[in-house]
This record gives C-alpha cells, structure tokens and sequence, in this order.
C-alpha cells in the first residue's frame, strides 16, 4: 500500500518527518484558489478533497490497481467533481468509515462482512480493549491484524450443543458468549453500544447496517472475552482471548469458562465472488475453564443454524 499525507505547505520540521521512515511522504496539494465552485450548500475544502484524488492519481505509481477513498466523498459532492477532473470511481459496498461515538464494541464485535480498511475518527471513540489507552489498544489490534489481515474482524456464528449456547467470534478482536440458543438473524445486527454522529439529524441514527439495541443490564448481555494473544503457525493461527469484564450473573458462574481458544486457516478472500460467512465448531475440553473453537470454510450446501 502507498500514499502519502496532503498539506497546503511544507511544515517547518519537513526535513525531520522525511527521515522517519515509519512516516508516510508529504505531498502539497495543489493551489485550488482559481477553481470556479458555484454550489450554495457546500464547502470550497470539497475542491480540495477532490483535488487530492486527481493528484494521487497524477503520481502514476507503477503496479497500482485501486486507489481507495471512503464514503466521505460522497456526502461532499465530491463524486461529480471527480467525474468532471477525468477520474474514474468504482462503488464498493461495505469499503467506507462509520461515524459513531462512544462505545464501538457493537460495531466491532459484529462488523459487517466486508473487510476492514479503516478505523475513522479515533479520537471520538472510547479505546477498543478495556484497560487500555487509544493507542496501546490499536496496537493491540495490530497484532491479530499482522497475523491475519484479511480475516480482522470477521464475524463467525455458532452454537455450544452441550450448554445450549451461542459464540459469535471477531476474529482479532473479542468473542462474545451467550448463555442461550439466539436465532441467527438475531445475533447478526450490530449492537447499539455507541452513540450517533450527529444529534437531531432526522437521519442521524439511520446506519448502512442492520442494528439492535444494547440490553441495559449487564446479566442480558454476553459474556465478552478481548483478544489476549494471537500466534501464526504453518498457514493457520490460533488465538487466544480471555473475559476482562468482571461481571458474573448466576448461570455464568456455574459454567466457569475464563479463556478461550480459536483456530483458522489463514483467509485467502476471492474478490471475484461475494463473500461468505465462515462457519465455526465448538470442541470440548479437558477444563471448564477453556472453550476451543475452530474456525472453517462452510461446506458447499452447509447452514448455520441452532441444532436441536
């Protein structure tokens, strides 16, 4: 991946950040101010933004196939703009930021099935793990993502037959826990933990995703298990997540499981089919403190659904 960071001018310690090599290029965008913007409603920065794009593309990287932009294109116009400078956009559903606030643990725990290109406006959302900073949280996250990028955050569903439960699995992120048989259509929609962007907004609490609301008390919740380590072996991984919420209903503390363990095949995506949820199996163990999960490639015709 390539790029580099858009500024009006040249910053006085240029020369520092250019020996940094964990840094990416500056560029200096072009002078926009003779550019003829005639609508009402918007915002002459909207020429600048699409500016950006035409000069990213103007750099004619060699061996480059896409250039990625997010949905804040769109909401600025900016699309025709880009139309009118000879840029050609492809629409990818699923390939944009979600603006929330607050909580992202539902977002993140029940991403949509789409891989993950970013995370958008970190400094308005509470740190991804408990117990740690923005940053060391992100970091955190880095290390599942290194493992295993293509597979961060995809959501896989099945059920415990033994306890009669249900696991949903972010992978590199948390598995969620609960202590009954939930249908699948309803574990799929993504918990309300957050709050909207915009308040008042007539469309401020409509999503491009499927949503439920959050129980309110913590004993109709899932028992939520972070990601506490990840290790890459041959073409697989196994990670490792453990409960770091200290909040135990009477049914879980009869059950007693503190950790758990997945295992996957590295995922390859197809990008010339849709893509598929990947299916998942619980195993017993020798302790009740240990649930083992494996993470598959559904069979041709295969379902996921509560078994009887």
């Amino acid at each position: 991946m390539r790029g580099c960071v858009f500024l009006e001018s040249m910053p006085s310690n240029a020369t520092l950040m250019d020996e940094n090599i964990t840094l990416p290029p500056i560029c200096i965008s072009e002078d926009t101010s003779r550019f003829r913007y005639t609508y009402r409603g918007g915002l002459r920065s909207a020429i600048r933004v699409a500016r950006v794009v035409s000069d990213i593309v103007a750099l004619n990287h060699p061996n480059v196939r896409w250039t990625l932009c997010s949905s804040v294109w769109k909401r600025f116009q900016v699309y025709s703009c880009l139309t009118e400078l000879g840029v050609g956009l492809t629409h990818e559903p699923g390939f944009h930021q979600f603006d929330v606030r607050g909580n992202a643990h539902g977002l993140l725990a029940a991403h949509p099935l789409t891989p993950l290109v970013s995370l958008h406006h970190i400094d308005h959302i509470d740190p991804i793990f408990p117990n740690m900073t923005t940053t060391k949280a992100l970091q955190h996250l880095l290390h599942a993502t290194n493992v295993d990028s293509q597979r961060i955050l995809q959501q896989t569903i099945c059920y415990d037959r033994r306890f009669s439960r249900t696991v949903s699995v972010s992978w590199g992120y948390a598995v969620q826990l609960y202590d009954k048989r939930i249908p699948l259509p309803d574990v799929l929609p993504v918990p309300e933990t957050f709050r909207q962007w915009k308040w008042g907004n007539v469309l401020a609490g409509v999503y491009t995703f499927n949503t439920r609301k959050f129980p309110p008390h913590p004993c109709h919740r899932p028992t939520i298990f972070f990601l506490d380590s990840v290790c890459l072996a041959s073409m697989a991984s196994r990670l490792f997540t453990r409960n770091l919420m200290k909040i135990a209903c009477f049914s879980w503390i009869q059950r007693g499981n503190s950790k758990k363990s997945e295992f996957s095949p590295k995922l390859d995506l197809d990008y010339k089919q849709a893509p598929r949820r990947h299916c998942c199996d619980v195993f017993p163990t020798k302790s009740d403190k240990l649930l083992d999960i494996t993470i598959r490639e559904c069979g041709e015709d295969e379902l996921i659904y509560m078994h009887e």
